[in-house]
């Protein structure tokens, strides 16, 4: 480094004046045997330190990248989680006050979310920062994330397989035409109550699993501008 490099240059002028110093005899002859035996030790050994802190400069500046772009994909994954969620509440907000909404709201074949998944494992410098709470709650985010999802496909499948037929056999029209008054005697309890609950579920689940998103997105991205404030990361913002 710099600093190395100018410690040789000195050690060389210093070779240079006590070489004309010994020849004008200011200083005796046995410090040229000394001079010539430690410059080439110093200039070893400041040549060897200035290769080692450089190399601890550069896996520095590896693991800062590493870091950033953990955290950058981190709040890219919370983004993704938000706006799904988000489309899911479109729909339930559609149906909320519906007295049946169980069988009034249709099914609704979400994209396939299997990829939205935290890599917790790049995230794991977070204990070394102090943050093991921020860690677990990332980490718990993902589950409620995938229980929200599992509950409506479980919704979604058995909409399609089992209650769409059954309604289909009364001469029913999904979503029109319908009197509650017989329905559940009509469909039987089974369909009755499992789709009673598993809507019941998903409106359960919806406002934790998004609250929880959005405030430990909020935290990882303080986190994240704490630990390096000179980057800029984004996050989503609800609307």
């Amino acid at each position: 480094e710099l600093y190395g490099l100018i410690f040789i240059i000195f050690l060389l002028n210093l070779w240079y004046l006590s070489g004309i110093a010994i020849e004008n005899r200011v200083l005796p002859a046995s410090y040229d045997v000394l001079l010539r035996f430690l410059i080439p030790l110093l200039s070893g050994f400041v040549g060897a330190f200035s290769a080692f802190k450089l190399k601890e400069r550069d896996e520095i500046k590896k693991r800062n990248n590493q870091e950033i772009t953990a955290l950058n994909q981190a709040l890219f994954c919370f983004s993704r989680q938000l706006n799904a969620v988000g489309n899911i509440k479109k729909l339930l907000d559609q149906y909320e006050t519906d007295p049946v909404r169980a069988f009034s709201m249709p099914a609704n074949q979400n994209p396939n979310h299997g990829n939205l998944r935290q890599h917790i494992a790049s995230l794991s410098f977070l204990i070394d920062e102090g943050e093991p709470s921020l860690l677990m709650e990332v980490s718990l985010s993902q589950e409620r994330f995938e229980l929200l999802l599992w509950a409506c496909s479980a919704r979604n499948s058995f909409h399609v397989d089992k209650y769409q037929p059954e309604i289909e056999r009364l001469g029913l029209v999904n979503g029109k035409n319908y009197t509650f008054e017989n329905l559940k005697k009509d469909l039987g309890e089974l369909i009755y109550e499992t789709l009673t609950n598993q809507t019941d579920e998903i409106y359960q689940l919806l406002p934790n699993c998004l609250e929880n998103l959005y405030e430990n997105q909020n935290n990882l991205h303080a986190f994240a501008v704490d630990l390096y404030p000179n980057y800029k990361f984004s996050k989503y913002e609800l609307i």
